[in-house]
């Protein structure tokens, strides 16, 4: 398994095994009809939370994405890397609930800082060839911060505002997570982006710049914390 994936723990497994049971259990109860054809459509938009949060650890075993950060992966078509902010299961995992808000932010854009970095890595050291095509959505990481790491939005085919819409309940689960309080994706704001593997060597500099800036804000939440403690 991925050295950044984390087992949950024996209450949220149990937690999780819970929700597994209770999704099945209306197909042992409710007839043939119109209510389970209903059932079926409320548990298709649904689909992508529970696949998130119940397969992330079987995906990573049998290859399907792989991680750069404990909360950023991607997958790979057409020879293009698709970049992906961390699945529910990452969130729970990597993100206390005490820590929902502005750490939580803080904490996303460090693993996507740490996951570009990792592959400004691969780059130099020629696992990635700097024609590589790198492809991303802007919802977590907005679009002018990204147009600082060399991304440019590009126009997003049916397929991916499809996949998009078919996300925004476990996106909202996720931004809500970061924001610390209910809240739902304007996906008519969400760009898609693009750039190289190259163009991202290119801007390395700048990445390590805000991941240091944003490092820097971390360690003086940490360091306020004790004394919020002792007070």
């Amino acid at each position: 398994m991925n050295a950044f994936l984390q087992p949950f723990s024996r209450v949220q497994t149990c937690a999780l095994s819970f929700v597994f049971f209770i999704t099945l259990l209306p197909f042992l109860f409710i007839p043939l009809g119109p209510y389970l054809f209903l059932y079926c459509a409320v548990l298709f938009f649904l689909s992508p939370v529970l696949e998130s949060m119940l397969l992330t650890p079987l995906y990573s075993r049998i290859g399907r994405f792989t991680y750069l950060s404990p909360l950023l992966i991607y997958t790979e078509s057409n020879r293009e890397l698709h970049l992906h902010v961390g699945s529910i299961y990452d969130y729970l995992i990597n993100i206390e609930r005490h820590e929902y808000g502005h750490k939580a932010q803080l904490k996303v854009l460090k693993g996507i800082l740490d996951g570009l970095n990792e592959l400004c890595n691969r780059t130099q050291d020629g696992e990635l060839e700097p024609e590589r095509a790198i492809i991303a959505t802007s919802y977590f990481f907005n679009a002018k911060r990204a147009k600082k790491l060399g991304f440019k939005e590009v126009e997003a085919n049916d397929l991916e505002v499809f996949n998009l819409y078919l996300s925004y309940f476990s996106l909202a689960i996720r931004l809500s997570m970061i924001k610390g309080k209910s809240k739902y994706p304007k996906l008519s704001e969400i760009k898609k982006i693009h750039t190289t593997a190259g163009e991202l060597l290119n801007n390395r500099d700048a990445i390590e710049r805000m991941l240091s800036h944003i490092e820097i804000r971390l360690n003086r939440l940490n360091d306020a914390k004790p004394l919020c403690q002792k007070s």
